[in-house]
C-alpha cells in the first residue's frame, strides 16, 4: 500500500468532502471486518483521526482492508441507520465494508 493511498484512507476516515471526491477517482478503502470499519468510524467521530488512520493502516498491512476502484465497486446493501455499506469488487465474491 503506497503512501498516497494510505493518506487517502485517512482522509476518507475523517469524512472530508474533498476526500469523497477523490474516492471516485482513486477508489474506496474497504475492510472485510465490519467491526474494524465501525471502530475507525467511531474513533474519527471522537476526533481521534490518527487512531482511525492506524486502524485502517493495520488492516491494509494485514490485507484485511484494500482500496476498491470506484468503477469496480458493487454495492450490496446499506443497513438502515448505518454509516457503513456492504460492497464487493466486481468479479470478487468477498464482501467488504466502506464508510458511507
Amino acid at each position: 500500500m503506497g503512501l498516497v493511498q494510505a493518506l487517502f484512507v485517512f482522509a476518507i476516515a475523517i469524512g472530508t468532502t474533498s476526500a469523497a471526491l477523490a474516492a471516485e477517482r482513486l477508489g474506496f478503502p474497504a475492510c472485510k471486518d465490519k467491526a474494524l470499519m465501525a471502530r475507525a468510524l467511531d474513533l474519527s467521530d471522537q476526533s481521534d483521526h490518527q487512531a482511525a488512520y492506524v486502524i485502517v493502516q493495520r488492516g491494509m498491512k494485514s490485507r484485511d482492508c484494500r482500496v476498491i476502484p470506484a468503477d469496480e465497486l458493487v454495492i450490496e446493501t446499506t443497513p438502515p441507520l448505518s454509516r457503513l455499506i456492504k460492497v464487493h469488487k466486481r468479479g470478487d465474491p468477498d464482501e467488504y465494508w466502506i464508510i458511507n
